[in-house]
């Protein structure tokens, strides 16, 4: 009986210390950019060549002023050095980044897309939209 306790304590404690170490593992590869607007993105390249991480904006169009300093997850995938992301904006609409970044990661050059939310597209045309030019450099 005590064996069968102990066993079950080993494997509790190394699957507690597996996460742990996953997380900070996680956290190693992420990587800190700041764009030239003053955004900031943390992004991770997994081993499946998806990207994830965090967009927070330093700005925003009128319309979507709460969108300001919050912190949101982003979702995309890269191949080779050509990279795409996506970052949900629920109260306002889609931004999403493409573009390339250098080999050593200090620098991601990007085109952006903002797709507003529209209930008159028809009649808003390209206003519901905005393409972009920004740089990232590695923090």
């Amino acid at each position: 009986m005590k064996l069968k306790n102990i066993c079950y304590i080993a494997v509790i404690l190394s699957l507690f210390s597996q996460s742990v170490f996953a997380d900070k593992n996680t956290e190693k590869n992420t990587i800190t950019y700041q764009n030239t607007r003053g955004s900031i993105l943390k992004l991770s390249i997994n081993s499946d060549n998806t990207l994830t991480g965090f967009f927070t904006t330093a700005v925003a169009s009128k319309e979507c002023q709460q969108a300001i300093g919050v912190k949101r997850p982003i979702v995309g995938y890269i191949t080779k050095n050509a990279l795409t992301f996506s970052v949900n904006y629920p109260e306002c609409g889609v931004l999403t980044f493409i573009g390339n970044i250098e080999d050593n990661q200090k620098i991601i050059d990007t085109m952006a897309i903002v797709a507003h939310s529209s209930n008159h597209i028809a009649k808003e045309g390209p206003g519901a939209r905005m393409i972009s030019h920004d740089v990232f450099n590695r923090v």
